[in-house]
């Protein structure tokens, strides 16, 4: 079931008291710093049980003494998982396209007008959402913000453009998003796969008073562009396109 709306978006209240974080996603930053602590409480382990071998393993970073005792080993070990934990988990996340948003749920709605809390991004990024889609594909007229998240949910990748007198620009995003259809039907037509490619969970549309050129938005992300960038765009598509953020991964009803 798919569904437009052609009232221009309404930008969200109180966006100037939000601060979109700059670090990586909690989920990334999660798992990346449990491998690391994993591997540091390994190691540890290892020093109260076997020293040689541990001072083996540390020997290539940190040329430890083959005379250092367990007990003189635990302060070593814990300087690296404080270093670890400010610089290199986060490190490890700092080139992902975008920025982070915090998630703000995926609570089903009845209309665009029902009340609910304000997006703490503008494009939003999640939150609440009217529980149809809007048509994948090109737009010429704004999509509601309480439609769009719904689609982001569905692992789509929205591209909004605020500008006038700017037809070039707005006719390369068009010719970008017809790139990716022809690559998704092709990408179905030699898999075989029923339903829709990832690369065909585009929406492009105009966004006026959105006060910025361009806004890519994924579930949970945000790039904003002051011009076109066609490589800054693929990346942020090819990052985010098609990844499900039911909570139970449940398959929604796709527009025609």
């Amino acid at each position: 079931m798919s569904q437009e709306s052609h009232a221009a978006p309404s930008r969200p209240a109180g966006l100037k008291s939000i601060k979109i974080q700059r670090d990586i996603s909690p989920s990334d930053w999660f798992v990346k710093k449990t491998c690391v602590n994993f591997l540091l409480i390994f190691v540890w382990l290892l020093a109260r049980m076997d020293r040689t071998l541990a001072i083996e393993i540390l020997d290539p970073v940190m040329t430890m003494r083959t005379t250092m005792t367990p007990r003189r080993s635990t302060p070593v070990l814990l300087a690296c998982w404080v270093t670890a934990q400010l610089f290199i988990t986060p490190a490890w996340g700092a080139d992902q396209p975008g920025e982070p948003v915090p998630l703000q749920g995926n609570l089903h709605i009845q209309s665009p007008g029902s009340p609910h809390p304000p997006y703490n991004s503008n494009p939003p990024t999640s939150g609440p959402h009217v529980p149809y889609l809007a048509k994948w594909g090109i737009h010429e007229v704004p999509i509601t913000l309480e439609l769009q998240v719904h689609n982001l949910e569905d692992g789509g990748v929205i591209i909004q453009y605020d500008c006038t007198d700017c037809a070039e620009l707005v006719d390369r995003l068009k010719q970008l998003v017809l790139q990716y259809r022809k690559k998704g039907q092709s990408e179905r037509a030699q898999t075989g796969m029923k339903h829709r490619s990832r690369y065909e969970r585009l929406i492009l549309a105009p966004y006026p008073g959105m006060g910025i050129t361009i806004a890519l938005t994924a579930w949970g992300r945000i790039d904003r562009l002051d011009e076109y960038d066609e490589d800054r765009i693929k990346r942020f598509v090819e990052a985010y396109a098609g990844i499900d953020h039911h909570p139970h991964a449940a398959a929604s009803e796709e527009p025609d």
